[in-house]
């Protein structure tokens, strides 16, 4: 995901600093792409190591050639210099007698703003209890009646998505470099374990 994150950050910076369009076109372009990457290497590489049986072993060590593969993709295109978004970062509000950047304050609401949105859909939709299912036990699951093959696309597309606003939300106040997600594992290996 460290990497789904770079991909994200990358592709933002494609449609708002190579492009020129707004950063909210590029929010969903960003969205949009690590999404398709998902699935894409869910139908690819995931799915038919889950038709397979393999084990969390299999699993980790795929996860991590394919975070090197994705590192040396992106630094094949965009190399190794350091990037940033086209966002104001100069600009502050003062709120409770704090001054905080006027970017920042954005992330953390929108940041809030998802972490509310997600958690409401894993509790209160459809989609999201079989999503919890599925985490609690795929073959149970299954057997319950839930189509799996639907709810592991799904879970790609937000886990993709999510993965693709994180990035873009942490280059609008940090730079963008092709080891920014690499740095972050263990932040979001914290976060994991929180959750």
């Amino acid at each position: 995901h460290g990497d789904f994150l770079t991909f994200g950050a990358y592709m933002a910076y494609l449609v708002n600093v190579t492009w020129g369009a707004p950063l909210v076109v590029a929010i969903f372009w960003a969205m949009l792409m690590t999404a398709v990457l998902g699935i894409l290497l869910d139908r690819v590489l995931w799915a038919p190591m889950r038709a397979k049986h393999a084990g969390l072993l299999q699993f980790l060590l795929m996860a991590i050639g394919l975070a090197f593969l994705l590192r040396a993709i992106v630094q094949w295109f965009w190399g190794t210099e350091i990037r940033a978004l086209d966002v104001n970062r100069t600009s502050s509000v003062e709120l409770l007698g704090v001054r905080i950047g006027q970017t920042e304050l954005i992330v953390v609401i929108v940041g809030l703003a998802v972490l509310i949105g997600v958690g409401i859909m894993l509790r209160m939709t459809v989609l999201g209890k079989q999503m919890r299912a599925l985490s609690d036990d795929l073959e149970l699951a299954e057997t319950a009646g839930i189509d799996t093959r639907r709810v592991i696309l799904w879970t790609w597309v937000f886990a993709g998505g999510l993965a693709g606003l994180a990035g873009v939300l942490v280059a609008s106040i940090t730079a963008i470099f092709p080891e920014m997600g690499f740095e972050l594992l263990l932040p979001i290996f914290a976060a994991v374990i929180l959750g």
